[in-house]
């Protein structure tokens, strides 16, 4: 059977090692952005390995044009992402600082607390500054530059390109991969961008008679081969088109598998660290793609939310006004997140998933109330819940991720058992 349906088996080591030393490495734009997202060193080792084989390097053009229109976006979410730290930490000084209620914590301690948040504030500054100063000296794009030199894909035409949009309609409606799941999140031709880009990878193969890697974060099934929420590898149906269209192989890894494969073919010594801290934005990014929850929406921006987060920049961070304003910033932050979500990802998911987060929701909320009229429930109940809940606002419960939902769950079970025996806290 092997001979008929190659696509379902893995390769060999003989084609691996094929691979590794003979084929075009090709980038989508996911890998290019998710640079901004890892530590300094862990950047510098994913590029200090591309560099290694930059004479096989190639972007489709579709690829680099992605990374050129969504790399401010990206930027500017991490700066947010800073900023939102900095300001959840100083929500934790203000409490710790107050005085009318728990936690009472002795001065010397609250004292070392302040002193290396202010280390942690300073460092979140620095590394906020410094994606800033990136929109106009990005260090990263300059050796991305340097390494596709002459590497770029040449566009489609205009002509090209509709013939490629006409027949990305017909695959979507059969669910033929890759992009299918791009039609609902993105608009008009750009739901076709991932189309485009296998376009491009199998006449790239075709013109120099070469097997091809691919690496890219998009974690979605229309990439990827996924059972019970695991991934199995690249989805058969795309080797199969690619095998026939070119004669040549082609295979997909991610960031984490590039790097984790590269160490073992191009007899690197890359850090262990670099490879679990892809490993770990992996995982995270593919749980996403069987349930994502609010945690994965933009920070959402309006008039209101500027204006709220103005009131707490013009507010000392020690004053009595400003746990409360932030508390209301992070209410009305909340509630339209809440709403994109609702808007935006909920309408995506299945009639199955939605109904497992609904049943989920709903259960926790009665466990919430059985907890809570349990005659050992306090104050300090109350206030250690949080824990309890992941860290999750207890209004943002429903739109959380899946993970989430059932990690609450079973926690809320447990904490109804601790108060349910006789000894208890």
């Amino acid at each position: 059977m092997k001979e008929q349906f190659g696509e379902y088996y893995r390769p060999t080591d003989a084609d691996f090692i094929f691979l590794w030393n003979e084929g075009i490495v090709a980038f989508d734009a996911s890998s290019l952005l998710n640079l901004y997202f890892y530590s300094e060193r862990t950047t510098q080792t994913f590029l200090a390995v591309m560099q290694l084989m930059k004479d096989r390097l190639w972007l489709p053009h579709q690829a680099g044009m992605e990374y050129q229109r969504n790399r401010l976006g990206v930027l500017s979410k991490v700066t947010k992402g800073y900023a939102e730290a900095k300001k959840a930490l100083i929500a934790i000084r203000t409490q710790i600082h107050a005085r009318s209620q728990p936690p009472f914590l002795e001065d010397d301690l609250v004292k070392r607390y302040d002193s290396i948040s202010d280390e942690i504030i300073a460092a979140f500054d620095k590394a906020s500054e410094s994606a800033d100063a990136r929109s106009a000296n990005d260090s990263v794009r300059d050796q991305l530059d340097a390494l596709f030199v002459a590497r770029v894909g040449k566009a489609f035409t205009e002509k090209e390109l509709a013939t490629i949009f006409n027949e990305g309609r017909e695959r979507y409606k059969s669910k033929t991969p890759p992009g299918y799941k791009d039609e609902k999140e993105k608009t008009g031709n750009d739901a076709f961008g991932d189309l485009v880009i296998w376009k491009e990878l199998i006449e790239k193969s075709k013109a120099d008679k070469k097997p091809v890697i691919f690496v890219t974060d998009d974690a979605k099934e229309d990439w990827w081969l996924i059972h019970d929420e695991r991934t199995m590898g690249p989805r058969p149906e795309l080797l199969k088109e690619f095998a026939l269209a070119t004669g040549q192989r082609c295979y997909l890894y991610s960031s984490e598998g590039f790097l984790r494969y590269a160490d073992q073919h191009l007899s690197t010594n890359i850090d262990p660290a670099s490879i679990l801290e892809l490993r770990e934005a992996n995982l995270r990014d593919r749980l996403l793609t069987f349930e994502r929850g609010f945690e994965d929406i933009p920070l959402p921006t309006d008039d209101e939310i500027e204006e709220a987060s103005a009131r707490l920049d013009d507010l000392d961070d020690e004053s009595e006004g400003y746990g409360e304003a932030i508390t209301q910033y992070n209410r009305l932050v909340g509630r339209k997140t809440a709403d994109a979500f609702m808007k935006v990802v909920h309408p995506q998911f299945s009639p199955g998933v939605q109904k497992l987060r609904s049943e989920l929701a709903t259960a926790i909320g009665k466990l919430l109330e059985e907890c809570r009229s349990c005659k050992t429930w306090a104050d300090r109940s109350e206030y250690k819940l949080p824990g309890w809940l992941e860290y999750v606002d207890e209004e943002m419960i429903p739109y959380t991720s899946l993970p989430n939902l059932r990690k609450i769950k079973v926690n809320l079970e447990e904490l109804l058992r601790r108060h349910q025996e006789p000894s208890t806290e």
